[in-house]
């Protein structure tokens, strides 16, 4: 509403913990309406398989953090709720079905991609949110917008510390806007919309 609808360009996003490819998605929007560009990030195998035929997105499939590391990924299976993560830092705790898998970094998926301009990062990872921003390296890329699901006390504080401001709060997700860059938009409202 504020932004991406005044571009004279398609949309170039990044959904890190994406999700079923159309139930519970953020960037579903933007792929199917928008003509948007961008890459998917999803762990868990049971959703993986229907992005061929649903998305544009570029889809890594595996789980992100901080540095290529083996983890104990913890998946809910048969349900399109978003509690699958990485079992050490799960906000939703033990889960029944767990796998080993190795995590790359956002850095490592944006050079993949050859992405160095996102103009919204959609992130959700059900507690491992602060590892996977300390692994995009944001020397490469420049990330306008950020939506992050607040589960860690320490994302806002990193956020901040790298240059980025609150914007507010829209629904489960905290919204930054990396320093120097402004909403196309500039409605006073804006942030009471977000609340």
């Amino acid at each position: 509403m504020h932004h991406f609808r005044y571009l004279d360009r398609p949309v170039i996003y990044a959904d890190f913990g994406s999700n079923d490819p159309i139930f519970t998605s953020n960037t579903f929007f933007l792929d199917f309406c928008m003509k948007a560009s961008g890459v998917c990030v999803e762990a868990n195998p049971q959703f993986t398989q229907r992005y061929s035929a649903y998305r544009s997105c570029k889809l890594t499939n595996t789980c992100l953090s901080n540095e290529t590391e083996t983890v104990t990924f913890a998946v809910q299976a048969k349900d399109f709720s978003t509690r699958s993560g990485v079992l050490s830092t799960n906000k939703n705790g033990k889960l029944n079905d767990v796998i080993e898998m190795e995590c790359t970094t956002g850095a490592k998926v944006f050079r993949e991609a050859g992405i160095v301009h996102v103009d919204w990062l959609d992130l959700d990872a059900e507690g491992h949110e602060w590892h996977i921003l300390k692994g995009i390296d944001f020397s490469e890329v420049v990330i306008d917008i950020i939506s992050v699901e607040a589960n860690h006390k320490h994302v806002a504080k990193y956020l901040q510390g790298i240059g980025y401001r609150t914007l507010g709060k829209f629904h489960y997700d905290n919204i930054y806007l990396r320093e120097g860059f402004e909403l196309l938009d500039k409605s006073s409202n804006i942030i009471d919309d977000c609340v």
